[in-house]
């Protein structure tokens, strides 16, 4: 029966969608807010650029170049959960070590284009944020720019993508 292989690897790919979203989360919002405050400065150009080629570059792809570098140039095992000398093996240290070495490829290739996307969402509505009055008024208060990016910004910029968030937890289950 299939349910007993979809209940088996069940919790490997939970883990993987949830580690990817993670990530992206961690990458994404600061690549996007140093891009807005940032504007049009060399590494506004660098990590734009880089967003767009995440944005461009099919997952299967990036895939196939990691596992050509990894088998062919690198000569180490990238595909499966775990070592084939660890695959039986009981859970210890050294195995959960070997699952984290070959989980972050798989997080890397899952998160990369949704990370360009929120990276481009944090800063297009970071750069929307700065321009309104009130962002000139706490300037013109004298408020730091810490503050006011932190306190006053960056709470209403990050409205429309914890919104989106609500859109993408269905599909991490």
């Amino acid at each position: 029966p299939v349910s007993s292989l979809i209940k088996d690897r069940l919790p490997w790919s939970f883990t993987i969608s949830l580690v990817s979203f993670v990530f992206v989360w961690a990458i994404g919002l600061p690549i996007g807010i140093y891009s807005a405050t940032h504007q049009y400065s060399p590494g506004d150009h660098i990590l734009s650029a880089a967003g767009f080629f995440g944005l461009c570059l099919p997952g299967f792809l990036l895939a196939l170049i990691w596992m050509f570098l990894g088998i062919i140039v690198l000569n180490i095992d990238v595909g499966g959960v775990f070592s084939r000398d660890l695959m039986e093996a009981p859970w210890s240290l050294e195995k959960f070590m070997d699952y984290l070495g070959h989980l972050w490829p798989a997080v890397v290739v899952l998160g990369l284009s949704s990370t360009a996307q929120l990276q481009r969402i944090m800063r297009s509505n970071m750069l929307d944020v700065l321009g309104q009055q009130h962002i000139t008024t706490a300037r013109a208060k004298g408020l730091t720019e810490r503050s006011v990016l932190f306190k006053h910004a960056l709470k209403n910029a990050m409205i429309p993508i914890l919104t989106s968030v609500i859109v993408t937890i269905p599909f991490l289950i």
